[in-house]
């Protein structure tokens, strides 16, 4: 499996995408680059700002655009801001 890993925002996300990429990594998937084909992306999203807000719902769209089938997960204040879907 192939995992693609975004971080916005601040030191709390970076740090949880760090353990979020060790333990895919334990399970033995090969981590990529965001810009690279995935089965899985995440993106560890941030709504402190309207802009970081925007930002995020940009990078979850380019996800999409990069490998349709892939899943998509989206953890961070956007998701409990009760961002899009």
């Amino acid at each position: 499996m192939r995992v693609a890993l975004y971080t916005l925002g601040c030191k709390v996300n970076s740090y949880e995408t760090d353990k979020i990429r060790e333990t895919f990594q334990s399970e033995g998937a090969a981590i990529v680059s965001f810009t690279e084909p995935a089965d899985v992306y995440v993106v560890n999203t941030y709504t402190v700002t309207q802009m970081a807000a925007k930002k995020s719902r940009q990078i979850l769209h380019r996800a999409r655009r990069l490998n349709p089938e892939a899943l998509i997960v989206a953890t961070g204040c956007f998701v409990q801001a009760g961002g899009e879907g």
